[in-house]
């Protein structure tokens, strides 16, 4: 017999676990072709013999009687310490829920009666049967918390399940602290195969988005090598610090492979619910940096090219160490030989979904790159102080872009899920939050634009740092303007309406555009035109795409939570 680890627990497990639904009192339950105790007895000693270690029952599996039977068996016939045994417990019944009994009283009363009919006092992994859609989810999973915390239940899974409803149930364990689930028992046989539904054809996704993304990445870095000249000329960089642009940029995009892996397994921890790690890797790869430009600047030193090679290494650490992570912790989601096959229509979804999106960030780019040469024709000066804001503000607004992100992944499990009142509850929340999150943030960037600029900028340099205070103390006024953009392109995307999150893009970027070049050619606004053609695109944008909203949020909402139920 071969043994293993179940998921990521610390159960040592036979690979061959013995399912006892055949097990029970013939003349109870709901099956009439159940052995007797006797003839499962034999059967339950004969697994012992051959090695199996792993049992798996269920209070449902005829009246209980199942339990009982495996309870005496063990018993007589092995050590408790050397078994792993697993049971599960349904869904509130239309009794329970008439008495008004709670989804953590039902898993309680379960769990005593199941460990009664085993003649244990804990088991080592306790199932939840079936989804039970009258029941709120955290009463369940609390439910489950206090299980284990009692010391009655070692670790806790699932059956019958989709897997939008596991990565949801897990999400919510991560975020109150409750166990997560560390096994999901699915339907797998030649009628019903549960695991390729749900899960062959997002490993299938993941390998042709990442090879599709990957062999984009490289064709995109061979491109701008080829043209960093006529780009430089395209941007209007003055003479005087051309060649150090040109150091600069010849390393950084060698970055854009590490940008890459980091994106791609940031977006898909955080699609299973999992946005704690993405952020602690973005903070190692920032802090990294600033150790490294020390080192590579001042140290060695390797003055611009030192910068953008610790950028460059910072950027590499962040993405391979995430792509580590995720084939060590998240073993369910390594592709097997299966999944690297490529299907037309599976290719055709893919750049549908990503098509838009690419187009809303080259039109972004492309709209900066045209403020940023705007920008240079003012002079050395402006430029330096304005790629010094430009850090700040980037760092700034940051955590509301990934806040954003988490939000999309939000709406969407909710909205394929139908779940029509956690989308508004998680509407209300969202925006309260990154609203307050930015003015907090604005106004730490007011009071300290010129201590925060001293970090980048000598203190002698005081035009510098006077056109950079004058940027900070226009646009970072205005944060919450983008934190709500952010939350509007997520939304949209999650919703299955890109289009919309281009549109806004487009209105955004085309407004400060237009604005930041009309207001500059006057000669009593000058360069503070463009500080303000920021966040009028911002707030533009922002009205644009809440009036959208409002118009469509009617028939979005209606639709009402799943009601789809499924037999197990």
């Amino acid at each position: 017999m071969q043994y293993t680890k179940l998921g990521n627990s610390d159960l040592n497990v036979s690979r061959i676990c013995m399912g006892c639904m055949g097990f029970g009192n013939a003349a109870t339950g709901q099956h009439s072709w159940t052995l007797d105790e006797a003839a499962s007895r034999e059967i339950i000693k004969r697994g012992l013999e051959l090695g199996v270690n792993f049992f798996d029952t269920a209070i449902g599996y005829q009246n209980g009687t199942s339990e009982e039977y495996l309870g005496r068996a063990l018993k007589d016939f092995a050590r408790r310490e050397d078994v792993v045994v697993a049971t599960k417990f349904p869904g509130r019944s239309p009794q329970e829920m008439e008495a008004g009994v709670t989804g953590q009283q039902h898993v309680a009363n379960l769990l005593d009666q199941s460990l009664r009919h085993l003649g244990t006092d804990y088991v080592d992994l306790y199932i939840y049967h079936m989804w039970d859609y009258a029941t709120p989810l955290y009463e369940i999973l609390e439910g489950l918390s206090n299980a284990v915390k009692a010391g009655k239940a070692r670790y806790v899974g699932i059956s019958n399940c989709f897997a939008y409803q596991l990565a949801k149930a897990n999400a919510l364990a991560e975020k109150e602290g409750f166990p997560k689930f560390v096994s999901i028992q699915g339907h797998y046989n030649l009628i019903f195969r549960e695991e390729e539904r749900e899960m062959a054809k997002l490993k299938n996704s993941m390998v042709q988005s990442f090879v599709m993304i990957a062999g984009f990445t490289l064709v995109l870095n061979l491109l701008v090598f080829l043209l960093i000249d006529p780009m430089m000329g395209l941007l209007s960089v003055p003479d005087d610090v051309y060649p150090l642009m040109r150091d600069y940029l010849w390393v950084i995009f060698f970055g854009i492979g590490g940008t890459f892996l980091y994106n791609y397994f940031a977006s898909l921890l955080r699609a299973v619910g999992n946005s704690a790690v993405p952020l602690l890797f973005l903070g190692i790869s920032a802090v990294l940096n600033i150790i490294l430009d020390v080192v590579f600047v001042v140290g060695i030193p390797w003055g611009v090219a030192g910068a953008a090679f610790a950028t460059c290494l910072s950027q590499w650490v962040s993405g391979l160490g995430l792509l580590l992570y995720t084939w060590k912790k998240m073993p369910q989601l390594r592709p097997g030989r299966q999944d690297f096959r490529w299907g037309k229509e599976s290719v055709l979804e893919i750049t549908r979904f990503s098509l838009l999106t690419c187009i809303q960030q080259s039109v972004m780019n492309f709209g900066i790159l045209m403020v940023q040469g705007l920008v240079n024709s003012f002079g050395t000066v402006v430029m330096a102080a304005f790629a010094a804001a430009v850090k700040i503000d980037s760092f700034a607004y940051m955590p509301v872009q990934d806040f954003g992100n988490a939000f999309s992944t939000f709406i969407a499990q909710n909205y394929g899920a139908r779940e029509s009142q956690r989308i508004r509850k998680g509407l209300k929340s969202a925006v309260l939050c990154s609203v307050g999150f930015s003015l907090v943030v604005s106004a730490l960037v007011f009071v300290f634009a010129k201590p925060l600029l001293l970090l980048f900028v000598k203190p002698w340099e005081t035009e510098i740092l006077a056109v950079g205070v004058q940027y900070l103390r226009i646009e970072g006024a205005f944060y919450w303007g983008i934190g709500g953009l952010f939350l509007l392109y997520g939304l949209y995307r999650a919703i299955q309406r890109p289009g919309m999150s281009l549109v806004l893009t487009v209105i955004s970027l085309g407004t400060r555009v237009v604005l930041a070049y009309a207001l500059a050619a006057v000669p009593a606004i000058g360069v503070v035109g463009i500080w303000w053609s920021v966040p009028i695109g911002w707030m533009l944008a922002d009205a644009v795409g809440l009036l959208y909203y409002k118009k469509i949020q009617g028939g979005l909402l209606r639709e009402g939570p799943g009601t789809g139920k499924r037999k197990s």
